[in-house]
């Protein structure tokens, strides 16, 4: 028996090892320096997918260098930044993420002409976006989606003057854009060539204190799309495979996220399903009707106890189970 354990332990320091850990930090930019009262209930959430939160203030940002930016995986700004202090905003050279879409922030980064926004009551949100796409978060077109629930929170329209993807817009005027988001290389009102995705998505600070479960939806979404991690789903490529596959997670053992692929055949409804050793359900990373094509999903664990987890797949006909271990 003695041996046996010491096999095991060394067995377990290899793969220590052999682990990757996904380094992943995200810069709160606020209007001071630290996290204002009403901010915090996101600021806590984005820390519960995984990042470490890191303040500072939009008037700090001329200071930083490439290599300060480097320190992170990707900016978010909360609606409380002073307009004011916006020249460095357009230079964030790192994916971002933003709820403030009153139009002076919006201008700024030259994603339309001029200042055309309002902060308005709430209302719901008219999903319109039909491709699937990961930043819909699960949602269908023409769902209608609340993103906060108190009469005071507040949702800010805009109407940006660039190419976006459209996700959500006021239900009582489809003019004006509620979620979108901005690919790389997409060229801004004054010429300027994006270097990193970005996504909108209007809420008022006075609203983050009543956002909804589908609010967090689609900041997670949002998150996941721009960085590539979380637990989003993409599409790898426009090859369409020829067999059904579900390939090992990697890295292999992980802590705290790791990446899943898999390839369908055949349009089918795609389910994509953690389970702990007792069988028990522990996350749901794809549900609904994927086109053949290859995938990946990077499952983030950070707030699940270490041990084997099992992931199984089903779309159409095809089922297959592969096992995986995280470490803490």
């Amino acid at each position: 028996m003695q041996k046996v354990t010491i096999f095991i332990s060394g067995f377990v320091i290899m793969l220590l090892a052999s682990t990757t850990i996904l380094a992943q930090s995200c810069l709160f930019i606020t209007v001071a320096d630290t996290i204002k009262s009403t901010e915090e209930v996101i600021a806590q959430m984005i820390e519960s997918w995984g990042y470490q939160v890191t303040p500072d203030s939009v008037g700090s940002l001329v200071d930083y260098t490439t290599e300060d930016y480097a320190d992170y995986t990707f900016a978010f700004a909360s609606e409380s930044i002073n307009s004011t202090k916006l020249a460095p905003f357009k230079l964030i050279p790192i994916p971002l993420v933003t709820t403030e879409a009153w139009a002076s922030k919006p201008a700024a980064l030259a994603w339309c002409d001029a200042p055309t926004a309002a902060n308005i009551a709430p209302e719901p949100v008219l999903i319109v976006d039909n491709t699937n796409h990961p930043l819909a978060a699960g949602h269908a077109e023409d769902d209608l989606v609340d993103l906060v629930t108190d009469p005071a929170g507040l949702i800010i329209p805009t109407i940006p003057s660039i190419e976006v993807i459209t996700i959500g817009v006021l239900e009582s005027d489809p003019t004006k854009s509620i979620i979108y988001g901005i690919e790389k290389g997409t060229e801004t009102a004054d010429g300027y060539i994006t270097e990193n995705r970005a996504v909108c998505i209007g809420i008022h600070e006075y609203g983050y204190a009543s956002m909804t479960d589908a609010a967090y939806e689609f900041i997670q979404a949002a998150i996941n799309w721009v960085t590539e991690s979380g637990s989003g789903i993409a599409k790898k490529d426009n090859e369409t495979p020829t067999a059904f596959r579900l390939a090992q997670n990697h890295p292999n053992p992980f802590n705290p996220a790791t990446e899943i692929e898999f390839s369908t055949s055949e349009k089918a409804h795609t389910n994509l399903t953690v389970y702990n050793a007792l069988g028990q359900v522990m996350a749901t990373l794809v549900n609904g009707e994927l086109n053949a094509g290859k995938y990946h999903v990077v499952f983030n664990a950070v707030n699940m106890p270490a041990g084997v987890y099992f992931y199984q797949i089903r779309s159409g006909s095809g089922s297959e189970v592969r096992k995986m271990l995280l470490l803490k």
